[in-house]
């Protein structure tokens, strides 16, 4: 499969958002992430298709983590863009900015907790399914 072709106003905007990290991005990223304490590579401001830009993302774990501020309370756009990386078979782990700035030792063991479940089943997606109806081939139960 042809690796896509990053749309240069997507990748202008992640860069910017590499350069320009949020004072809860820059510490979970200089003082957790970036440090590779888990174990794992994690990547910052990944381009997703073209249509989203994921804060943190372990591709090995299928891991995204989204940092949030007061504005995401809520926001429905959040939910559907949550639905669709998991579609993707993303797992998607929201964090709090306030939780970075004030518990990062908690923060850790959430991510840790995360990157130890078990990884996302790879399947092919199909959207007929109705929640809770088995896989024919898998076996494995579809949950959205």
């Amino acid at each position: 499969m042809p690796h896509k072709q990053i749309k240069p106003e997507i990748k202008e905007l992640a860069r910017n958002m590499r350069n320009e990290p949020t004072k809860a991005e820059y510490i979970l990223w200089t003082r957790v992430l970036r440090q590779k304490r888990f174990g794992y590579i994690f990547r910052r401001q990944f381009v997703i298709d073209n249509k989203y830009i994921a804060d943190f993302i372990c591709l090995e774990k299928r891991l995204i983590i989204e940092l949030d501020g007061g504005q995401h309370c809520g926001d429905e756009n959040d939910k559907i863009r949550d639905k669709y990386l998991k579609s993707q078979n993303f797992k998607v782990l929201r964090l709090w900015n306030n939780e970075i700035l004030n518990n990062l030792e908690g923060v850790y063991t959430k991510i840790l907790y995360e990157l130890e479940a078990p990884s996302p089943e790879i399947r092919d997606f199909d959207p007929s399914a109705r929640e809770g109806e088995r896989h024919a081939t898998t076996g494995f139960k579809y949950y959205d």
